[in-house]
């Protein structure tokens, strides 16, 4: 599957206009651009939910149990992952209409967004923006877990805490 292809099915599958809009920037993609943008737009909301995968329990992920991961250096929503860092982290977005997103009872903590373009905002969670890896290839994956970049560390979601400081699952030991 050539590049386009597949960055057109990953951006399907997350529905990241931003992503898209972003790589169009940075590599020159514009045809993807349009059609993401699109289907953004009619995207249903993804719905946030915790998951276990070993070695880790309690871990937010969307409703097709891929995990989520959060930059310790965008606490509070302040972006830094933009340009070529939204290669291997795609933001969870929905359209700027969306007013909240559903959640299972599992997850605690306090769900907002940023505005990410002008037709997209990301979601974030205890104030920290949420992204995929795309390194993750499916659902029960935590292959970002850890990962330094950007001043920061990429770190999982803990989906049961309500306070900032807990809110990245960081390892034990």
């Amino acid at each position: 599957m050539d590049f386009n292809r597949a960055l057109s099915k990953r951006v399907r599958a997350y529905g990241a206009a931003a992503l898209a809009a972003g790589l169009c920037v940075s590599v020159g993609l514009g045809a993807v651009a349009s059609t993401a943008t699109a289907a953004t737009q009619r995207a249903t909301p993804p719905q946030l939910q915790s998951v276990t995968v070993k070695p880790y329990s309690g871990i937010l992920a969307n409703s097709k149990k891929v995990s989520l991961y959060l930059l310790t250096v965008e606490k509070g929503g302040k972006l830094h992952c933009t340009g070529i860092c939204l290669t291997y982290w795609q933001p969870l977005l929905v359209p700027t209409a969306t007013k909240s997103i559903p959640v299972a009872k599992s997850v605690k903590g306090k769900i907002g967004f940023v505005k990410r373009t002008s037709r997209t905002k990301q979601v974030t969670f205890n104030g920290y923006p949420v992204y995929h890896y795309t390194g993750d290839s499916g659902p029960n994956q935590v292959k970002g877990e850890g990962t330094p970049a950007d001043g920061g560390t990429w770190y999982l979601v803990n989906a049961a805490t309500t306070s900032v400081s807990s809110t990245p699952v960081k390892p034990k030991g």
